[in-house]
């Protein structure tokens, strides 16, 4: 087989896209002490991103994600290691309120524990824009008593049904189910379909599907 390690992390990947892109980013999170640590802080500080407000934490592991893929380039295993996250709390959290603050739009996902989840957005929801990718179905519960609190909601049609309760399996449904999570006071929703490309709905009622052309992926 063939071997690639990458700096990576959900919320990580899009502060990097967004500091390429010119934004001024600010990473909050907590990271081990080992050599995967210091590689995530060196490729994401060279990426543009403000590495300052991060926890070390001492004699931990960083968050890893290993994934084997098929011949074909999709997922056949994987397997994650996040519990340095949970390390964070909101005592952390309040010591750099002031950055928080002082921030355009807050972008998370529910890898943070579950007070931080609750903690970040009743502080900050109804003044600054969260965003936020639910990753997995089971992060996906961890976020859902919560997640009216979220401005802009970037699930697929696993994440949908388990945080509006609904079945998704055909595009009725996957509305449906929007629809649901705008009552709820989410204000857009953008439903990754895979080959079959992204469903938006907002709240004010447009409603949009759009498909790319297929490429060949790359491995």
């Amino acid at each position: 087989g063939r071997m690639n390690i990458s700096a990576g992390g959900v919320t990580r990947n899009i502060s990097e896209n967004l500091a390429r892109l010119g934004g001024s980013v600010r990473l909050i999170s907590a990271i081990g002490s080992d050599i995967y640590g210091r590689m995530i802080r060196d490729d994401s500080a060279a990426a543009g991103i403000d590495m300052s407000q991060c926890m070390i934490v001492e004699n931990h592991s960083s968050s890893s994600y290993i994934s084997m893929l098929d011949d074909h380039g999709e997922m056949y295993v994987a397997l994650s290691d996040m519990t340095v996250l949970q390390k964070m709390n909101m005592e952390f959290i309040r010591r750099r309120e002031g950055v928080i603050k002082g921030a355009k739009l807050i972008i998370f996902d529910p890898g943070l524990p579950e007070d931080v989840i609750d903690g970040i957005t009743m502080l900050y929801s109804n003044s600054i824009p969260m965003f936020c990718d639910p990753v997995s179905s089971a992060y996906a519960t961890r976020l859902k008593p919560y997640v009216g609190r979220v401005h802009t909601l970037k699930p697929n049609l696993m994440e949908l049904a388990v945080l509006s309760g609904h079945n998704t399996d055909t595009m009725d449904k996957a509305k449906a189910a929007c629809s649901l999570l705008l009552d709820k006071g989410v204000q857009r929703i953008f439903v990754s379909l895979g080959h079959d490309g992204c469903l938006y709905m907002d709240r004010d009622d447009n409603i949009i599907t759009r498909a790319l052309r297929p490429v060949k992926e790359v491995i």
